[in-house]
């Protein structure tokens, strides 16, 4: 490697808390700033033409139009925003000295900056961030402030604007409140839709909010139909990738995907913990994506028209629908692909597997070579990695974030052993940790998933870089034939990626480039080969002793096999479950009683992460997608979920082999 290669993060990254270090925080938070002007809706949306349609319909039903007026106004004040400058600077002095306190760095591509200075000039922005934290919003807005960039107004959850203090500090910084759900309620869509429609085509004031679940999805929507009813030429999204070496809410993280509810956002659950404040959490890396235009990227899926009838009486087409789905798959992966790879997340992988095996400690040198190979895969397969990409060393990151980690890990002096700990028994031991909800069969259950679930959290954090690999080589591994046609990987990898898509993102256009992408990859690994003049490939038998394909002594098929266990062993108990029983209420009840299922294969494989409910969650998704559950109404007019016999056996077969009746095999 070139020492440009090696100094590549430092040329074009750049430490935004250097000069805070340095000077006042007073003085910088007090400079000149244009002013921000808040952009005045109220009376635009009380007379819009959508809302009052809306008002009419509630009217002809026998309401007062009085009252709904007054409703309308009520939910515009609870929305709103307002820009204070006032309110931006008190952050500006307050965010610097809490990040310099937690934080080492905060390191942001200075091409990036160049790319949000050039859009604001083009189109309407829209910033979709990746979110890991309740520090991610915060931090973006005070990337704006240090670049002197647009100010941007940011969709937040109603819990914030409840808690005391906060809540008004917020909107006064852009924030404006939309609820968790709202879709049957008529006027609150309708209120919502104008507002958003009007910030994005008219405020002059980029937009910022987090493209993950339901609520997002249909606010891009609502965004995106700006452009499909050609009320703007065009919107430019900015994707912000952000890798944090530890994110402050880790252990809220685990416990969460166990099923305690994580705590109500309040004020005084914000003071206690100031208690991080004491606490180091490394680098933040911040990488800002090339803006993605929303003309460029729909125009060739969609009819770009005006309608004859107004606008908002008309909904998305199924075909929009879709489109809109794509772009978000599609910022998602590039979010994904534009984070910076930390040495941390790639050492989880080793020492989870360590647990996995059922040991909780293992040599440094083995981690630090595990860790090292995955650093040159995760770059060979196009990944910007901490540790290879900058002046400090793999092994300097890797003993610095074992240092920040230190409730989870240690490191011994007197045998060089780094020991997990079982961070569930350390907490209980200072203070109870509320576990009424849950219901587990044995006590070891949680003091052991609570540290492989806050591990998991980390390794999945780089699984998007291994799963098409891995996928391509469970075809293989699985395959009856001893070679397979291009054809034939195409077919079973389109399978898969149906399987998985809701715990990967995988985009439907890209799949043929996906295996072919996955398969040079192996071949260059030497896992599979191609026969000579044919599009058949077959999968090498022989251990291959060249350095390169090893991972902590075992090859690299092996490691590729291993990281999907935790899913298959959650998808293959799934299918279990409702083969067992065939009808269900609800899909919270089939996520609860797979996880409950769970539990005693999870802990003869040692594989507790795959006790996550969102796992599970994705798994009910799974079954519902691929039609082994299907919903149906009852006489009584509710909806229940028939399981499909025929279906389960076909996704049992896909998905051998079966990891529950192996460890069932290994017992006797």
């Amino acid at each position: 490697m070139s020492d440009n290669d090696i100094k590549k993060l430092e040329i074009e990254y750049e430490d935004i808390l250097a000069d805070r270090r340095k000077g006042s925080d007073l003085r910088w938070a007090a400079r000149e700033w244009e002013e921000v002007v808040t952009y005045k809706f109220r009376k635009k949306i009380l007379r819009s033409d959508r809302v009052n349609h809306s008002i009419n319909k509630l009217v002809a039903l026998g309401e007062s139009r009085k009252k709904i007026e007054k409703k309308v106004a009520y939910i515009v004040e609870d929305m709103r925003h307002s820009l204070d400058i006032g309110m931006i600077r008190k952050f500006a002095v307050t965010l610097p000295k809490i990040m310099k306190l937690i934080y080492n760095k905060i390191l942001v591509n200075k091409s990036g900056i160049e790319i949000i200075k050039e859009s604001t000039e083009d189109a309407p922005i829209l910033f979709l961030p990746t979110h890991r934290s309740y520090a991610d919003f915060l931090l973006i807005s005070y990337l704006t402030y240090h670049y002197n960039l647009p100010f941007p107004v940011i969709a937040a959850g109603m819990d914030f604007m409840s808690m005391a203090f906060i809540g008004d500090m917020l909107r006064g910084a852009g924030a404006f409140y939309i609820r968790r759900s709202f879709m049957d309620d008529s006027l609150y869509w309708a209120v919502f839709q104008e507002y958003v429609q009007s910030l994005i085509c008219d405020s002059g004031q980029p937009m910022e909010f987090f493209l993950e679940g339901t609520r997002s999805r249909r606010l891009l929507g609502c965004v995106l139909e700006c452009w499909i009813r050609a009320k703007l030429p065009d919107i430019t999204i900015v994707p912000i990738s952000i890798s944090y070496n530890r994110t402050l809410e880790e252990k809220l993280y685990a416990y969460e995907m166990l099923g305690v509810p994580k705590p109500k956002e309040s004020t005084s659950g914000l003071l206690k913990a100031m208690r991080i404040l004491k606490e180091k959490f490394g680098t933040i890396y911040v990488h800002i994506g090339k803006g993605i235009s929303v003309s460029k990227f729909l125009s060739p899926r969609v009819d770009r028209h005006l309608n004859v009838d107004p606008f908002y009486l008309s909904s998305l087409s199924p075909k929009e629908f879709n489109a809109c789905e794509s772009l978000a798959y599609h910022v998602i992966r590039v979010l994904q692909n534009n984070c910076v790879v930390s040495v941390w997340s790639l050492a989880c992988v080793g020492l989870i597997r360590a647990l996995w095996a059922g040991f909780w400690s293992l040599p440094f040198d083995t981690l630090y070579k595990e860790t090292l190979n995955l650093a040159r895969l995760a770059k060979k397969l196009g990944a910007l990695v901490e540790g290879l990409d900058t002046i400090e060393s793999i092994e300097d990151h890797l003993r610095r974030s074992l240092t920040e980690h230190c409730e989870v890990v240690s490191l011994s002096d007197s045998d060089n052993l780094v020991y997990i700990h079982k961070i569930h028994k350390e907490i209980a031991d200072s203070k109870p940790v509320r576990l009424k909800e849950l219901s587990f069969s044995s006590p070891t259950t949680v003091e052991n998933s609570v540290t492989h679930l806050l591990l998991q959290y980390y390794v999945n954090q780089i699984l998007h870089l291994f799963i098409r690999p891995s996928l391509v080589l469970f075809i293989f591994q699985n395959s009856s034939s001893a070679t397979l046609s291009l054809d034939d990987v195409y077919q079973k990898f389109f399978v898969l990626s149906s399987i998985f898509s809701f715990d990967f993102i995988f985009e439907s256009d890209y799949l043929k480039q996906d295996v072919n992408d996955a398969l040079a990859f192996l071949e260059d690994e030497q896992c599979v080969i191609q026969e000579a003049k044919s599009s058949h490939y077959f999968l090498t038998q022989t251990k291959i002793s060249k350095g390169n394909t090893h991972c902590e002594g075992h090859n690299l098929k092996e490691f590729l096999a291993v990281i999907t266990k935790p899913f298959l062993l959650n998808y293959q108990v799934a299918l279990q479950t409702i083969e067992v029983t065939r009808v269900w209420s609800d899909e919270s009840s089939v996520v609860s009683a797979i996880q409950a299922n769970i539990e005693g294969p999870a802990s003869r494989h040692c594989l507790y992460s795959s006790l996550s409910l969102d796992t599970c969650r994705q798994a009910v998704k799974m079954l519902i997608k691929m039609d082994a559950l299907s919903k149906e109404k009852r006489p009584d007019g509710k909806n229940e979920l028939i399981s499909n016999k025929k279906n389960i056996e076909y996704l049992k077969e896909v998905l051998r082999p079966n990891l529950i009746l192996e460890s069932q095999k290994s017992k006797l």
